[in-house]
């Protein structure tokens, strides 16, 4: 099992973010020409379920490129909030997934920190090593996203 860290700091308030951790968020955080294809997305609350074409419906039938989820843990921590999803159905090679979400108040800064904790495997260790330089490049692209995103949605 692989795990990777990411922590991305925003300068809004945590009840800008909380309103706008949406499909519309999931979307902005993508890599520019991602053929991603949201195919469900309810919210962060527990229970919620989403579900992803990564190939954005441009192999129909060829292999399974779908990634399925639900929020199994949800709530509010220390002045901020989280949520945990778990991956239900996965593209190969990808074993599980889990990712917390953690979203909390940073007074020495201002605004808050969104930390990303990920763990996942794969069905062949090799992979696990071989996918995580491109998962955390993906946090690395995030970083600055959020910020954009957000700073955008202060009113």
């Amino acid at each position: 099992m692989k795990k990777i860290e990411f922590l991305s700091h925003v300068p809004v308030s945590i009840e800008v973010v909380k309103e706008n951790f949406s499909e519309e968020l999931f979307k902005y955080l993508l890599p520019p020409l991602f053929p991603l294809k949201v195919v469900r997305f309810e919210g962060v609350q527990k229970g919620a379920k989403y579900e992803f074409d990564l190939a954005g419906g441009l192999l129909p039938g060829l292999l399974s490129t779908t990634w399925s989820g639900e929020i199994v843990d949800a709530g509010d921590v220390q002045g901020g909030f989280y949520f945990t999803d778990e991956g239900t159905k996965l593209p190969f090679p990808l074993k599980s997934w889990r990712h917390l979400h953690r979203i909390l108040p940073n007074p020495q800064k201002g605004g808050i920190d969104i930390l990303d904790m990920v763990e996942y495997s794969c069905y062949l260790p090799l992979f696990e090593y071989s996918l995580y330089p491109s998962f955390f490049s993906l946090f690395v692209f995030r970083k600055k996203r959020y910020s954009a995103f957000y700073t955008n949605k202060k009113a």
